[in-house]
């Protein structure tokens, strides 16, 4: 069903204001409830805007989006003051970020200022394909949200979006090179990553961003010029923290491995991380963010220093490298710490990866990855995938002569029934442009008959294909081919693209090599 029945489509610069002046259209759309409608107090004063007029400002934008409406009528608000056009339109490009409906729009956007402030707004895609593709955005947007469980402290729902996103997309190299052919807006965009499985810096800092908001936790878009890229800011527990799940995604082409390095971070802490060296770390109402004080209530958290973390039987499991264990821990959000106790404690040869080819050195971090599923926890060690259930682990599935010849597991994760792992001779490849890594896929028992609807499908990392292998590995997971739109050129009115700095060198240099006593 339409949700705006007329669009203005073509008219004369000479009437354009008189159009806009007296013509806004805005009939019977689909509106938001009140109940999707997230709380955008937290946003303040944007600029010279009082911070109920903000509120005010960003409910229309947000309305106009979720009624694929042709314009956003802010006149009212505009008319409150001598001139807040730019302070709007900084408002705007704001929800341009963190709005889930404004999933489908372009990066660029008109506006008239007779008569006070309207902006024009432009989607991605065309009319006649609007609706499906934003039903089928929108649900797999409330299928990641669904699996937060309310009952979680905001942190641990931050936590469990990051590791999320991390593990289920990748950074576009591909895409970014011209190596893949790719719709302008989707490179740059949280439609990317929900279509493609893969975009840059920005449609990692909006997919997040709009999830959070979702959930009821105040998330902001962050960009710098001088690093020329983008993350979030978020809020917990009344204090503002940077994440940054593209840099934490950093095993780039490594489904199903991260870091925790740029979660939840004060300013203070960000600056100590060179990937972040900047002075202009800004946010849409130009507020920098470089010199921000706060006091962390996270420095000492669990999450710090692992890797992948996951929930199983009301616990999170990571391993710990320093204790080569599988660690669950019991989190307590009133005093924001976790008592841990092993589950596993893991052998050398399970907890170390050899380099390939030499049998006496191996790199410096473990690539353990737990990952629970349907109630069982999965762990992977260089060339076996461990299950735990009700009694002590045992093995899984061991890489077969072949698979063993093509490398170690680097990668595991579960996408709608089929646990997916990577094998590859190293833990990251020298080329992002061309993935070595190889993926295969075991359907797993005890899985529900229905899956959610609307649940994202990921066969393996952008510019990869899952390949088969001995049973009881299954076939690739289908997913239908993207739909492609024609290349959106940028208008006069537009925000620059966020984009990674060129590869220079790999954003996470290659652990040590490092020689046993």
């Amino acid at each position: 069903m339409r949700r705006c029945t007329h669009r203005l489509r073509a008219f004369a610069a000479a009437a354009a204001a008189v159009l806009l002046g007296t013509l806004f259209l805005h009939l019977m759309p689909l509106s938001a409830s009140a109940a999707d409608m997230p709380d955008f107090s937290y946003l303040g004063s944007f600029g010279s805007l009082t911070a109920a007029d903000t509120k005010e400002a960003a409910e229309l934008i947000y309305q106009a989006f979720s009624d694929h409406a042709e314009n956003v009528d802010l006149r009212k608000i505009a008319s409150k003051y001598i001139d807040c056009t730019e302070d709007l339109l900084a408002l705007y490009r704001e929800m341009m970020h963190i709005a889930a409906p404004a999933v489908l729009h372009a990066s660029k956007y008109y506006y008239n200022t007779w008569g006070g402030l309207r902006i024009q707004i432009e989607y991605a895609v065309e009319d006649k394909e609007y609706d499906s593709i934003y039903e089928r955005c929108m649900q797999q947007i409330n299928s990641i949200a669904a699996k937060v469980d309310p009952a979680w402290s905001d942190e641990e729902k931050a936590l469990y979006l990051h590791d999320y996103l991390a593990t289920m997309y990748n950074y576009d190299y591909p895409g970014l090179s011209g190596n893949a052919e790719r719709p302008y807006r989707e490179l740059y965009s949280a439609l990317g990553l929900l279509r493609n499985g893969a975009a840059v810096c920005q449609g990692y800092s909006e997919l997040y961003a709009m999830l959070l908001n979702k959930l009821g936790i105040p998330a902001r878009f962050v960009s710098s010029d001088e690093l020329n890229h983008a993350w979030n800011y978020v809020r917990i527990n009344g204090t503002w923290y940077h994440v940054d799940v593209t840099w934490d995604d950093s095993y780039q082409n490594r489904a199903g491995f991260m870091t925790h390095d740029s979660f939840l971070k004060t300013s203070e802490e960000l600056k100590k991380d060179e990937k972040h060296d900047a002075t202009d770390w800004s946010l849409n109402d130009g507020t920098n963010l470089c010199g921000v004080q706060t006091v962390s209530q996270f420095s000492d958290a669990f999450w710090n220093g692992k890797s992948n973390i996951t929930y199983w039987n009301g616990q999170w499991v990571a391993f710990d490298p320093q204790q080569s264990a599988l660690v669950c821990y019991d989190y307590d959000s009133s005093t924001q710490q976790a008592a841990g106790s092993v589950l596993k404690t893991l052998p050398r040869e399970q907890s170390r990866w050899n380099v390939w080819g030499r049998s006496t050195a191996f790199w410096g971090p473990s690539f353990v990855i737990p990952v629970a599923a349907y109630g069982t926890l999965y762990y992977t060690t260089p060339t076996a995938i461990y299950a735990v259930r009700d009694a002590a682990p045992e093995v899984f599935h061991s890489l077969s002569s072949t698979e063993q010849q093509q490398g170690y597991l680097y990668g595991l994760y579960e996408s709608e029934g089929t646990l997916w792992y990577g094998i590859d001779t190293v833990p990251q490849n020298a080329s992002n442009l061309e993935p070595s890594i190889r993926y295969y896929g075991i359907a797993l028992p005890d899985v529900p008959p229905e899956t959610e609807p609307g649940a994202l499908t990921v066969t393996g990392p952008a510019g990869t294909e899952p390949v088969e292998t001995d049973p009881p590995v299954t076939e690739p997971v289908e997913t239908e081919p993207p739909e492609t739109e024609p290349p959106v050129t940028e208008p006069p009115e537009t925000e620059p693209p966020v984009t990674e700095p060129p590869v220079t060198e790999p954003p996470v240099t290659e652990p040590p090599v490092t020689e046993p006593p």
